[in-house]
């Protein structure tokens, strides 16, 4: 269930942390009592959601207030020991903490069905009175939908947070990288805890906290306001929650019918999580884009002969218009297809770049940012000159990236020729990789001129006294 998950990190790399963090000692050590503290309260928090159905809007705020008090318990701390020798581990941990804030990201599931069938039947209400547009109209008509489909998750925020923290981070990593181990490893436990944070809210509250349909609802006391509740759970009823009836149009009272509620609350319903109801909206879309006859002035009746060959769907994603702007402080760039003149030029450190599913594409980043990802791109190049953090490509193929300045990790995952084009200042750089194949990187020598180096793809373990150990194969040429 989602509450051993939580357990499992608490018990894993929390607790790494924790001992880490009293091996340091000092503020460090302070600092992380009150980051279990917030965890603990949040475990809580997911304790009583699996018990509980969700309670009104105010009662759901005074229950997620010992959440924030716990966030602003950890960075006060920070602002009050500014002066600290431990500041930059203080500030990594109080950027990075509002992590545990996902709870309380709205993404209502309700709303988002409503309002997903709300703009599909003005599009549909559009195209009975309209012939078809040209393509960027089209695309601009469909933005709505793709808007309801593409809804905030909590997830995402979590990585944020998570990429927040790295600009001290890498303080620490760079100031104790050569003198105590210690150091090191407490940040990459502190990551790790929050990377498996993500990974546990994506898999068990993908759109949000899941409260229990089954229980009573939760009170501001922090426990049902009934016994079925916590009963129906233990008992491990199935099927839908009823309704009563005089409930739903009350709960549907967005301008649609007792009727429509209906059916929308049973959809509702018989959906396991918004994405089911994201993958039929998409599919309904697909097909409806797949018919020629649609479009159709109201009246209009088709010409007499022969009938005309319909178009088949045969799968694929609805094209996406490119964009490029900054967005908080992240630059998005996404679905670029060959366009070798993509450039970022004023940026500021605590941004970062993010460039999704962009193909036989080229983009350049001048001055210093936090930290770029390459995400889903083919036969893509990015030319930079200096990041804080990492440099992370993630299911990439054929993709290029060159520093000019420094880079202190790259990570790999997932991906297939990949070439590494680093500067003087980056050569102590560390490469990181994951289920990927042919990674090169390639060093420049006094002369100007490049040397390439294979990255290792094959190793070689053995059981010994001690565990097992790991060595590169030769067949790697390394």
């Amino acid at each position: 269930m989602s509450l051993a998950a939580f357990d499992d990190i608490i018990a894993g790399p929390l607790t790494q942390w924790m001992a880490l963090s009293k091996a340091i000692g000092a503020d460090v050590s302070v600092q992380a009592n009150l980051v279990h503290q917030g965890f603990s309260v949040e475990r809580d928090f997911l304790d009583l959601a699996s018990r509980s159905s969700k309670p009104d809007q105010n009662t759901l705020m005074k229950l997620l207030q010992p959440i924030s008090d716990a966030i602003s318990a950890i960075q006060g701390f920070r602002e009050k020991n500014r002066g600290s020798k431990q500041f930059n581990h203080l500030s990594t941990i109080s950027e990075s903490i509002p992590a545990l804030g996902w709870v309380a990201v709205v993404s209502s599931r309700e709303y988002l069905v409503h309002q997903g069938f709300s703009v599909e039947r003005d599009f549909l209400d559009l195209a009975s009175r309209s012939s078809k547009p040209d393509q960027n109209t089209l695309m601009k008509l469909l933005q709505p939908i793709s808007d309801a489909i593409s809804s905030p998750t909590p997830a995402p925020y979590v990585k944020e947070m998570n990429d927040a923290g790295q600009f001290y981070s890498n303080r620490v990593l760079k100031e104790f990288k050569d003198s105590d181990k210690r150091h090191v490893d407490w940040v990459w436990a502190w990551t790790s805890t929050l990377t498996e944070l993500q990974g546990f809210v994506k898999q068990w509250h993908t759109t949000g906290v899941v409260w229990n349909p089954r229980g009573a609802p939760a009170t501001a006391s922090g426990a049902p306001s009934g016994g079925e509740g916590r009963e129906a759970y233990r008992r491990g009823k199935r099927g839908i929650p009823k309704r009563e009836e005089g409930n739903a149009e009350g709960e549907w009272n967005g301008g649609l019918s007792k009727g429509e509620g209906q059916l929308v609350s049973s959809i509702y319903g018989l959906t396991a999580s918004l994405y089911e109801f994201a993958f039929h909206c998409r599919l309904y879309v697909w097909v409806f884009l797949g018919l020629d006859a649609w479009f159709r002035p109201r009246g209009h009746r088709p010409p007499s002969g022969p009938r005309r060959r319909r178009f088949k769907f045969r799968g694929g994603e609805v094209a996406r218009p490119p964009k490029l702007e900054l967005e908080g402080k992240k630059w998005c760039v996404e679905y670029f297809n060959g366009n070798r003149n993509l450039l970022i030029g004023e940026t500021e450190m605590q941004q970062r770049v993010y460039m999704y599913k962009c193909v036989d594409s080229t983009l350049q980043v001048r001055g210093k940012v936090n930290s770029i990802t390459m995400d889903s791109c083919k036969k893509a190049a990015i030319l930079f000159e200096n990041a804080i953090g990492q440099f992370e490509l993630i299911n990439c193929q054929s993709c290029q990236l060159q520093v000019t300045g420094k880079c202190p990790v790259i990570t790999i995952d997932k991906c297939d020729g990949i070439q590494m084009f680093l500067s003087e200042a980056s050569k102590d750089v560390e490469i990181i990789s994951s289920k990927s194949s042919e990674m090169n990187v390639l060093v420049p020598k006094p002369d100007g001129e490049f040397v390439e180096y294979p990255v290792p793809e094959q190793f070689r373990t053995i059981i010994t006294p001690k565990g097992l150990y790991t060595t590169v194969t030769e067949s790697t040429g390394v």
